[in-house]
């Protein structure tokens, strides 16, 4: 029985491993939530207030928002963003990493 649970623990650790290898890499990752903006890596801190004021004073969203993005080395912005946005939102943040 021993041995059984131990086999199940490695194969879900294995999996595991895999799966958060194969999970892209982001540059940037900013969050969203109640008004307040949490940037957790990618913007330079000169940059971070021009960023908080365009969430809270430009978009004037209160709602959970998740930004994730990263630039090829074709140089094209990858992104993902998440939350109750519609997609005119979406392309604004899109746009303003874009200016970055």
């Amino acid at each position: 029985m021993i041995d059984h649970l131990i086999n199940i623990s490695v194969c879900a650790f294995v999996l595991w491993v895999l799966w958060k290898a194969s999970r892209p890499k982001w540059d940037i990752h900013i969050s969203v939530r109640d008004g307040a903006v949490r940037i957790h890596k990618g913007i330079a801190v000169g940059r971070t207030e021009s960023l908080r004021q365009f969430f809270i004073m430009d978009l004037k969203q209160t709602g959970r928002i998740e930004v994730r993005a990263r630039r090829e080395p074709s140089g094209r912005l990858i992104t993902d963003i998440r939350g109750k946005i519609d997609n005119g939102i979406k392309q604004r943040i899109r746009n303003y990493l874009l200016s970055l």
